[in-house]
């Protein structure tokens, strides 16, 4: 069997500010709750921020996937 590729190249093309999305990474409780097996203490300093770019982006219509 063999896998025959359709890729041109043109796809390659993308507009990556069209739908532009916030993504926060390693925000999980085993990292930032106090106690936690794997706690990272400096992980929440940061929330605030977070706070306010979710807030940000949800004004200005960028999806964050947050609820």
């Amino acid at each position: 069997m063999t896998i025959e590729s359709t890729w041109t190249g043109e796809d390659m093309n993308i507009d990556r500010w069209v739908n532009p999305a916030l993504i926060i990474v390693d925000m999980q409780n085993d990292f930032v709750r106090q106690g936690a097996a794997m706690e990272v203490p400096d992980a929440r300093t940061t929330i605030p921020q977070h706070l306010r770019l979710i807030s940000f982006c949800r004004e200005a219509g960028i999806g964050t996937g947050a609820r």
